[in-house]
């Protein structure tokens, strides 16, 4: 279960990490599919519905989002050392996000992500695309969306470590240059795990970091930490950080009949959203809140609400407004077929 757990973190920062848009579609959480596991076949084949809705209520404005998806798997996704990789992952949402007290910057923003990645023994191939517009797909124009495809090489791999190395072209608006505008740039891939009693870590890097860290994995009590640059500007890394730190109680250990699949946990995390008016590159809108919450996992359902702190919204990067305090909650369901 731990291992999916990691290959779900995998999926999901492919969904969001290449060379960005500012936070258009904020990370879900790392969850198990229900029921049992994808490894325990070697070449077999799954697929898992998805649907998840989420409201974010501040002082100053409401947000919901609503969507659906899919992942499909084939093949073994974590087979033994010993054995050669041969497996495809593909994976497509829909997010509509809607901005209850509308603003000039037109509500429903169509959130689109298609993710796939194929392995064949230490071969990976990668093609992703993310963009969220009033506009679908590419009706938005350059700065509303970035897709991509790479390839990346197994370097290591044994029961501890893994190690993988490769690069790829990024397509969007990524600024400028000495006065030229970078529609395509190079973009490289890095993802290393480690896997030990006391921690496990994964780490991604397609264009911008991504980490998921768990203490004491194997232990009913344990902590875990997902983070993720939402762009390279560390300088301004309170609104290019996304992140979820919680400590979990899971109510099982792998003992059990159905192994570990449910817990509660206590946490905080920021929510993060931004809509680009379509057409107009410099019209921007950004909000960004913090979280005190609580959540429940059943493995093919997650509850989670909490508290909202020091919500802001920033307008075209520069104006910044108080948007006050308020609450979220959030509902996922997935099932493995």
């Amino acid at each position: 279960m731990k291992k999916f757990i990691m290959k779900k973190f995998i999926v999901m920062v492919c969904l969001g990490a290449y060379i960005g848009i500012p936070a258009f579609s904020q990370a879900e959480n790392s969850m198990d599919l229900a029921p049992g596991s994808i490894d325990e076949e070697e070449n077999n084949w799954s697929i898992a519905p998805m649907l998840n809705y989420e409201y974010i209520s501040l002082e100053s404005q409401q947000y919901m989002i609503a969507g659906t998806g899919l992942f499909f798997f084939y093949g073994n996704q974590n087979p033994p050392v010993s054995e050669e990789r041969n497996s495809l992952m593909f994976s497509a949402f829909y997010r509509p996000h809607f901005l209850m007290q509308e603003r000039e910057y037109l509500s429903p923003h169509h959130g689109i992500e298609i993710s796939a990645e194929y392995k064949i023994r230490k071969h990976q191939f990668l093609g992703l695309f993310n963009g969220l517009s009033s506009d679908p797909l590419f009706g938005g124009g350059m700065h509303t969306f970035q897709a991509g495809v790479g390839y990346a090489y197994e370097l290591i791999r044994n029961e501890r470590f893994n190690f993988v190395l490769g690069g790829g072209i990024g397509v969007g608006d990524y600024g400028e240059f000495n006065g030229i505008t970078l529609n395509v740039i190079p973009a490289p891939i890095i993802r290393f795990s480690m896997e030990y009693p006391l921690f496990s870590l994964f780490f991604q890097m397609l264009d911008k970091p991504g980490l998921s860290l768990i203490i004491a994995p194997e232990s009913q009590f344990r902590f875990t930490g997902d983070f993720r640059m939402l762009s390279l500007n560390f300088a301004d890394i309170q609104n290019n950080l996304n992140f979820e730190c919680a400590m979990w109680y899971r109510f099982f250990d792998d003992s059990h009949k159905f192994g570990d699949f449910a817990g509660v946990a206590l946490g905080i995390k920021n929510n993060v959203l931004g809509f680009t008016k379509v057409h107009e590159n410099e019209r921007f809108y950004f909000v960004n809140s913090y979280a005190l919450f609580g959540k429940l996992d059943l493995s093919f359902l997650q509850l989670s609400g909490g508290y909202n702190f020091y919500g802001y919204e920033l307008y075209d990067f520069e104006t910044k407004h108080d948007a006050g305090k308020g609450f979220f909650v959030s509902v996922q369901l997935a099932y493995q077929f």
